[in-house]
């Protein structure tokens, strides 16, 4: 059997869920060998309908300003690419304006693997480094009043300005959106919890562990021989450990698998979160094998 991880922060996976919002996690990044292509994919998350997006672009991580680029590409298949970009045609004047928002696809109930080409040398040329961050934001798509009607693809943004960070300094997306990002070395994993014995004992059906810091983490076991995204959905709580400032996946203990009669469905974790007034200390972090080279 093979495990498929996905780094699920649960909270927010199940706080989109019940809001109807989609959500990103997992972000990876890498140059394409001898081109100045990044190839980019990402976990989406949401209700089994359509999605939009946007991709935001920084050099290195000191600066505050994103940069929102358009030069993003399906690749239907190997070698063949398609601008992923909405587009606007005017049949009065023939003429076809392109978007830097891009089409993303179904926002799976499961997380879904989605991949896009971004041809970096022509949004930002001159750009050597190292250290560059790729932001994904998705959203639905904004209706009209009659609610059965997309808006126009000039008004399929996020909303963000690419200033600072959501909940910083820069204005956030509108409440249908939800951004991952990359780190380039690390990826952040789900929300840490401080839990009580008692906490421990009620979401794990152990009664010997300890009071302390764990994270809720879900994962599909599935068949080595299967390609997809499918199998069987493993929910399981991890200890973590305080690493100078950074929470650490600890390796030695643990982990539970979850009472499957306490939460039978992801959303059941975030309530009971929520039940036991429980507040995030931060984001697990996990090492990224391959970060890539920048750009």
């Amino acid at each position: 059997m093979k495990k498929i991880l996905f780094l699920i922060p649960l909270i927010g996976i199940c706080s989109s869920l019940l809001a109807q919002a989609p959500q990103v996690t997992n972000v990876q990044a890498e140059q394409l060998n001898g081109t100045k292509d990044v190839a980019i994919s990402f976990e989406l998350t949401g209700k089994g309908e359509s999605v939009h997006g946007e991709v935001w672009f920084k050099e290195n991580d000191s600066m505050t300003i994103w940069t929102k680029v358009s030069s993003i590409f399906s690749e239907i298949s190997p070698g063949d690419l398609q601008p992923a970009n909405l587009i606007d045609f005017d049949p009065a004047s023939g003429t076809t304006t392109t978007h830097a928002s891009i089409h993303i696809g179904l926002a799976e109930v499961s997380p879904t693997t989605k991949n896009f080409i971004w041809k970096a040398g022509d949004d930002v040329p001159n750009i050597n480094t190292a250290d560059a961050k790729i932001r994904i934001i998705a959203f639905y798509p904004k209706m009209n009043e009659d609610g059965a009607t997309e808006k126009p693809p000039a008004d399929q943004v996020s909303g963000w300005n690419g200033e600072g960070d959501f909940g910083g300094s820069g204005s956030n997306p509108d409440s249908n959106g939800t951004a991952g990002t990359d780190t380039n070395g690390t990826n952040e994993g789900p929300d840490v919890y401080y839990l009580n014995p008692q906490q421990v004992g009620d979401a794990t059906s152990y009664s010997t562990e300890a009071a302390g810091y764990y994270a809720f983490e879900a994962f599909y076991d599935e068949p080595a021989e299967h390609n997809g995204y499918v199998g069987t959905e493993v929910k399981q709580l991890i200890a973590v450990w305080d690493d100078a400032g950074i929470w650490r996946h600890d390796q030695v203990i643990g982990p539970w698998q979850l009472s499957s009669a306490l939460f039978p469905t992801l959303d059941s974790v975030g309530v009971w979160i929520s039940n036991n007034q429980l507040t995030s200390q931060g984001k697990v972090t996990y090492n990224d094998p391959n970060p890539g080279d920048g750009i």
